[in-house]
C-alpha cells in the first residue's frame, strides 16, 4: 500500500525559517509500518526517509515558531505530536521531540533528549505531562533532568484517572478540561 494512502497525517518540524527542516508521519492503524523510525526530511522534491536519515541533521522541537513567538508563556512537554495539538485546541503552549519515546532499540532503553532543547527552552515554565505507562514516567525524569536549573519553574504533572497507557489526550476525550488541567498543575509543586 503506498505510504500516501496510509499516514494519517503528516506533522511538520520547524525551525523558526519558513524552510522546514524535516517531517515524521504515523501510518493508519493496521498497517505494516514499513520502517522502524518513520522519518524523514525533503531533499528538492523528494522524501528521504529510513533508519538513521537524520544522522547529522538538526533536531528541533515540534511547534518551535510557536514557542518562540511566547518567549513569556508556560511550555507543556507531552509525547507526541497529537498531544501536542490537542494541548494547543486548549489555548496552551506545547512541545515534543522527533521520534516520540522510543521504547526499545535493540533491548536496551533509547532516549533522544538532544542538549538543544534544553537551550530552546531556557528560562522558561515547563509542566512535563508523561504518558500513564513506564517508558512515560522514564522518559519525564530524563527531560526533567535536563532541564533542571536551565528552567525556574518545573513540574512533572501526573494526570488523574489515566489509564494504563493513557495521555493528555486520553484525559481530555475523558472530560478533562483546561481548568481542571491549570488547577493540577497550579497543585503540583
Amino acid at each position: 500500500v503506498p505510504i500516501s494512502r496510509v499516514r494519517r497525517g503528516l506533522e511538520h518540524f520547524e525551525d523558526g525559517s519558513p524552510r522546514k527542516t524535516f517531517a515524521q508521519w504515523r501510518y493508519a492503524k493496521g498497517v505494516p509500518d514499513p520502517s522502524p523510525l518513520p522519518t524523514g526530511y525533503r531533499r528538492d522534491v523528494d522524501w528521504v526517509t529510513g533508519q538513521g536519515v537524520l544522522n547529522g541533521m538538526r533536531r528541533v522541537l515540534f511547534n518551535l515558531p510557536e514557542i518562540v513567538a511566547n518567549p513569556s508563556g508556560t511550555v507543556f512537554i507531552v509525547e507526541g505530536e497529537k498531544d501536542v495539538q490537542t494541548l494547543a485546541r486548549l489555548g496552551l503552549l506545547a512541545t515534543t521531540k522527533a521520534e516520540g519515546v522510543i521504547k526499545s532499540v535493540a533491548g536496551k532503553d533509547a532516549e533522544r533528549w538532544l542538549p538543544v532543547f534544553a537551550d530552546t527552552l531556557r528560562g522558561r515554565q515547563v509542566v512535563i505531562l508523561p504518558d500513564n505507562d513506564e517508558p512515560g514516567h522514564r522518559h519525564a525524569g530524563i527531560v526533567a533532568s535536563w532541564l533542571h536549573g536551565v528552567c525556574p519553574k518545573l513540574r512533572i504533572v501526573t494526570l488523574p484517572g489515566l489509564l494504563p497507557g493513557g495521555d493528555v489526550t486520553d484525559w481530555v476525550m475523558a472530560g478533562g478540561t483546561l481548568g481542571e488541567l491549570e488547577r493540577i498543575v497550579k497543585e503540583t509543586p
